[in-house]
């Protein structure tokens, strides 16, 4: 039986080939039909190497079939070269398990499609059911912000497309990449590395943002560049958390909730967006919130600094006794904190309660 995969086509043309127009090349790619999505299509996009597209799920059998079909259909346009799958890798990394990263999670409601994976009655559902407002300017501006500061912070290349399968690409590109895998299969992401170590960019399934950097042994370089970039992003979003957890694929359920506390499920995030503008799925060491949601308490256990644009960055004072802790949690004193912000955390907003052991 076949795996599944997602799975990035590369065009690379040889020396003497021409590169088709990418209207041609979508001519050539709108003939894709996955057989448990018949109705969704693909779209190429430039790339440093050539012309690349991306489908998502695919059979390693299926896409043989689709790497041939579509080298048999670019002859006739003068393309000769080879259509492999995109590979991209920065590297040789230190072997470091696990590997962290400070993360932040954001949410930016305009950028962003309620999603409860149910059709409706007055709305289409798409095959990929996408959250991600692809058409918006929200959502545009949000992706070029991104992947210009990718450009300006990195030291070496951008790759852009879906997690294992990735393509070296400029910084218009990377963009190009991202919307167009967020609009074709519904999620996409980013790796760069600079000198405070590797970064991730994850606009994952739920419509939420997810920008971690390499946590290199409690160093502040990561997270103060970190801090730095989301008072950049301030308008562009309404609610952010940063965690501390595994570097690379991320989920806002797994990154934001600890079992056993109260907080959304993946399904829940993406069928809702717009509670992050009055509450939060959780009590972090540092979030940043906005003018519909209430002020953290007791006052003397967080630091608030005001942002030009209205929200505010609010730190735990002693944020090692969260990130210190695989829970993600302070090891006293959070449930006194849970209770004291129940109007922030709405209806998330019951206590702790740790399972039972059972007898010794």
């Amino acid at each position: 039986m076949d795996s599944i995969l997602d799975l990035g086509f590369l065009c690379a043309p040889a020396p003497e080939s021409v590169l088709p127009l990418l209207a041609d090349v979508n001519d050539v790619i709108a003939q894709i039909t996955l057989p448990s999505a018949p109705h969704q299509r693909f779209h190429a996009v430039e790339v440093a190497q050539g012309i690349a597209f991306f489908v998502s799920p695919i059979s390693p059998s299926f896409a043989i079939r689709v790497a041939q079909a579509t080298a048999q259909a670019l002859q006739p346009l003068g393309f000769a070269g080879t259509i492999t799958a995109c590979a991209g890798r920065l590297g040789p990394r230190p072997r470091k398990k696990p590997r962290f990263a400070y993360n932040a999670s954001i949410c930016a409601v305009d950028a962003a499609i309620d999603q409860s994976r149910m059709p409706l009655a007055f709305r289409e559902v798409k095959d990929n059911q996408s959250c991600w407002a692809t058409e918006s300017s929200a959502f545009s501006t949000l992706v070029d912000r991104l992947t210009g500061w990718a450009a300006e912070n990195t030291k070496g290349l951008i790759l852009a497309g879906l997690h294992f399968t990735m393509i070296r690409c400029g910084p218009e590109q990377a963009a190009a990449v991202l919307k167009q895998c967020c609009g074709d299969v519904g999620w996409a992401n980013l790796l760069v590395p600079t000198k405070h170590g590797d970064w991730y960019v994850n606009f994952s399934r739920e419509g939420w943002l997810h920008v971690g950097v390499e946590y290199k042994d409690g160093a502040p370089e990561g997270l103060n560049a970190l801090t730095t970039l989301l008072q950049e992003l301030e308008p562009l979003y309404d609610y952010a958390a940063v965690t501390l957890n595994h570097f690379g694929a991320v989920t806002p359920n797994s990154v934001m909730v600890r079992s056993p506390v109260p907080g959304p499920s993946d399904s829940e995030f993406a069928a809702d967006h717009s509670f992050v503008k009055t509450s939060a799925p959780g009590i972090f060491a540092f979030q940043v919130l906005g003018p519909g949601h209430p002020e953290m308490k007791p006052g003397d256990a967080w630091q608030t600094f005001p942002l030009d644009g209205g929200k505010r960055m609010i730190i735990s004072r002693d944020p090692s006794a969260w990130w210190g802790r695989r829970e993600g949690y302070p090891e006293s004193g959070f449930d006194a904190l849970r209770a004291a912000n129940k109007l922030l955390l709405g209806k998330w907003a019951g206590p702790v309660t740790m399972p039972d052991a059972g007898p010794p």
